[in-house]
């Protein structure tokens, strides 16, 4: 028997499991997962002092996804997260999901986080998604086109910024302007304005208008636009 729970401990350290971690006083730590739930290595770490600015502590997590910080004083604390991800050439920065986003005090805390695709951040609306952001506008001259009655469909080219599988996606804009929360990918994206077909290209440029186009999110497109992507229409 002894054997056998040796064996099933080595199982599960080689899967990167550990065992659950405990509050410590005077720590704060916790663990950060993949949209898979496996450990994120390397993911940044920020303890905000919410008493003195400027005095946040900073670590990543090791290996097994894990952080501890040590926290001095007495003061209260708001724990955030955020992963660095290549793709396409390009290195986004992802805020990361926490399981509670409350904030604590010297005496310690645990606090785990996620990578999540999509999603409404924790605070309200004010705070955004952790999608992508899609907005767009029509070209000079379209005057006749409701934009909240633009269906779009966004086909998946290869894997997401997570290495998985996407979905086909139609959406409208409930705002007329911007489609909001889409897994961060590369995409073949279409429009129909009442069962017919407008065409699209990239905003700002001198690109020919097509039928279909792929596009990639940006980890910025000046002046306040992240993770995002602008396209605009014709008839």
């Amino acid at each position: 028997m002894i054997v056998c729970c040796l064996l099933v401990f080595a199982g599960c350290e080689q899967d990167g499991e550990h065992e659950p971690i405990q509050e410590e006083e005077g720590y704060v730590q916790g663990t950060v997962k993949d949209t898979q739930g496996k450990p994120i290595a390397g993911a940044q770490i920020v303890i905000d002092n919410t008493l003195i600015y400027d005095s946040n502590l900073t670590t990543t997590t090791d290996e097994q996804g894990v952080y501890k910080i040590k926290l001095p004083g007495s003061f209260t604390w708001m724990a955030y997260a955020q992963l660095r991800q290549s793709y396409h050439g390009e290195t986004f920065v992802l805020d990361l999901h926490p399981d509670k986003a409350e904030g604590f005090t010297s005496e310690g805390a645990i606090r785990n986080f996620e990578w999540k695709l999509s999603g409404k951040r924790p605070g309200g609306s004010s705070t955004g998604y952790y999608g992508g952001l899609l907005t767009f506008d029509a070209y000079p001259g379209i005057w006749d086109v409701d934009n909240k009655a633009i269906e779009f469909t966004l086909t998946p080219i290869g894997p997401l910024i997570d290495g998985t599988s996407g979905q086909v996606l139609k959406i409208r804009a409930e705002d007329g302007y911007q489609l909001l929360d889409i897994p961060i990918g590369r995409y073949t994206i279409s429009a129909a304005y009442q069962g017919v077909a407008l065409s699209l290209r990239q905003w700002n440029t001198d690109d020919a208008f097509a039928a279909a186009l792929e596009i990639n999110f940006q980890p910025t497109i000046e002046p306040h636009c992240y993770n995002c992507v602008k396209l605009e229409y014709n008839k």
